[in-house]
C-alpha cells in the first residue's frame, strides 16, 4: 500500500533520528532526489523516447558525512536498472510513469512530514 511504502522511504532515510541538523540534512537529501525524479520523469514523457519499461527498477543511494553542510550532486544517485523487457511503443509508459509519479508524491510527504512532524 501507499503507507508501506512511505514507511519503508522513511526507513531507509532514517527518519527516527530527530536530531535537527541530520533531519535538515536529510531534507536536502531527499530535495536532491525529487530533482533527480523531475529530470527522469521529464526523459520518461518526452515524445522522442517511447520505450515501455517492464518490470525494471529504480536504484537510490546516498552518502556523506553526516555533519557536513552541503549535500553535492554525486553524493545522491539515481539509475535506472534492470532493462531486460525494454519494449519500443508508441506514446509513453503510463505505468512507468505513474511509478515514479508516486515516488515524488511520497518524497514531497516526506519533507512534509520533516517540516510538520505529520
Amino acid at each position: 500500500t501507499n503507507d508501506d511504502f512511505l514507511l519503508a522511504f522513511k526507513s531507509f532515510f532514517n527518519m527516527n533520528d530527530s536530531n535537527h541538523l541530520t533531519i535538515q540534512r536529510k531534507k536536502r537529501i531527499v530535495i536532491a532526489f525529487l530533482s533527480k525524479l523531475q529530470s527522469l520523469r521529464h526523459l520518461i514523457v518526452d515524445p522522442k523516447n517511447s520505450i515501455a519499461l517492464y518490470a525494471s527498477s529504480l536504484l537510490l543511494m546516498y552518502e556523506g558525512v553526516e555533519d557536513e553542510p552541503s549535500i553535492s550532486d554525486e553524493s545522491v544517485v539515481l539509475k535506472m536498472i534492470d532493462f531486460a523487457h525494454v519494449r519500443k511503443q508508441s506514446g509513453v509508459d503510463e505505468g512507468y510513469l505513474h511509478g515514479i509519479d508516486n515516488i515524488i508524491r511520497i518524497f514531497n510527504e516526506i519533507i512534509t512530514f520533516i517540516d510538520t512532524g505529520k
